[in-house]
C-alpha cells in the first residue's frame, strides 16, 4: 500500500490498514526531542503491531534513551537543536514517512501535531524543567553512589543545564537538557 498506491489515494489507503494519526503524533514527538535512534534517523526502535480488534496496524516506539540529541548521527548539537521538522535520515529507506510527506493533508496533520506538542504547557522550559529537577533529585543519591559510572557527579549536575563535551570511554557531545529544550523550542517555533 505504501509503495504502490497513487499519491492521490495514499492517505485513505494507508488509513484503511494503519493508525496513521497515532504514527504522525509519534513522529512529531520523536523529531521534537531529536531522537534519531528511531525510524526517522537510524531506522531503529519501533515495532508494527497488528491490532486484531481494530484490524489495523499500530506503530510502537520504544527505547527512547537517545532523545535530547544524544544519538547525533554525526551532527553537532546546534544542528540537532535546529533539526528540520521533516528530517529523515535516509528518505529512500523510510517510505512511510517519505510518501506521507508528499501527501499535503498528511504533511499538514504532522505540522498540526508539532504545533500541539509545542504548546507552552508541553514542550517548554516552564513545563519540563520541574520534571527534570524532580527526576534528578530522585536519582541523585544513586548516581553519586554508583562506583561504575562513566561520568562524574559534577558532569551529572552540569548536563542538566549546559552542553558537555567529554573525551574518553562513553564520551561525546551531550546537549544540556534545559538548554536543549530552550534552543529546540526556539528553532521550531520560529521556522
Amino acid at each position: 500500500v505504501i509503495n504502490n498506491t497513487p499519491l492521490t489515494e495514499l492517505r485513505d489507503s494507508v488509513d484503511a490498514h494503519f493508525n496513521t494519526t497515532e504514527f504522525l503524533k509519534g513522529w512529531a514527538a520523536t523529531n521534537i526531542f531529536s531522537n534519531l535512534d528511531s525510524y526517522i534517523g537510524s531506522g531503529h526502535n519501533y515495532y508494527i503491531y497488528h491490532d486484531s480488534v481494530a484490524n489495523k496496524f499500530r506503530w510502537i516506539m520504544y527505547d527512547v534513551n537517545e532523545a535530547f540529541g544524544v544519538f547525533a548521527m554525526s551532527m553537532s548539537i546546534t544542528q540537532l537543536e535546529n533539526l528540520s521538522p521533516f528530517y529523515l535520515g535516509s528518505p529512500t529507506n523510510r517510505p512511510l514517512c517519505s510518501n506521507l510527506l508528499l501527501d499535503g493533508p498528511s504533511q499538514q496533520e504532522l505540522t498540526y501535531w508539532f504545533c500541539d506538542l509545542l504548546q507552552p504547557n508541553r514542550f517548554s522550559n516552564a513545563a519540563l524543567d520541574p520534571k527534570i529537577d524532580s527526576l534528578a533529585n530522585r536519582i541523585r543519591t544513586d548516581v553519586y553512589a554508583d562506583p561504575n559510572k562513566f561520568y562524574t557527579n559534577q558532569q551529572f549536575e552540569d548536563n542538566q543545564i549546559m552542553n558537555l563535551s567529554i573525551v574518553g570511554p562513553g564520551g561525546g557531545n551531550f546537549p544540556g537538557l534545559k538548554t536543549f529544550i530552550t534552543n529546540r523550542r526556539n528553532s521550531l517555533t520560529t521556522s
